[in-house]
């Protein structure tokens, strides 16, 4: 008399169960190792601070006299030598971002008036020129943003990196 598991599945189908299931968990294993791959690619650029100061004398950017206004500068090797993005905030306030998008490391354009939002010509992400923040994605963060403070008496913006 068969055993109760003979009953159940035959021998054929164990074997071919067992080759299914090997199959399966190798294409598994690659998809897996393949994901992680691209996972990885895709995060965002670290950066690391270094506290390294710059300063930008605010009255010889013509491009930076009115609020909203948008400015791209690269100072040496500070954010990997990729630019930044200034924005005149208000009057007397300044922003600084990094350029360089979350989502593929491609250089974010600045807008073309005063008021408009950064965009990535690779995949369309969208950030805010107030504050960084992803208005349309594929970016997954907002842009990495750098501290500044802004002396309006001597026209002097400092930079901390």
């Amino acid at each position: 008399m068969p055993s109760l598991s003979q009953e159940i599945l035959p021998e054929k189908s164990c074997n071919a169960s067992r080759r299914d299931f090997l199959r399966k968990t190798t294409i598994l294993t690659l998809s897996a190792s393949a994901l992680s791959t691209l996972l990885a690619a895709c995060e965002g650029t670290t950066i690391t601070s270094t506290g390294q100061q710059i300063t930008l004398d605010v009255s010889k950017e013509t491009a930076l006299q009115s609020v909203g206004s948008v400015v791209s500068k690269t100072f040496g090797q500070n954010n990997s030598g990729r630019a930044v993005l200034i924005v005149r905030a208000s009057t007397t306030s300044f922003l600084a971002f990094s350029s360089v998008c979350t989502h593929e490391q491609c250089d974010v354009i600045p807008p073309s008036s005063p008021g408009g939002n950064f965009s990535c010509p690779c995949h369309g992400a969208v950030f805010s020129a107030k504050d960084g923040s992803v208005l349309a994605g594929p970016a997954p963060s907002a842009l990495p943003r750098f501290q500044t403070s802004f002396n309006a008496s001597s026209n002097i913006l400092t930079i901390t990196f």
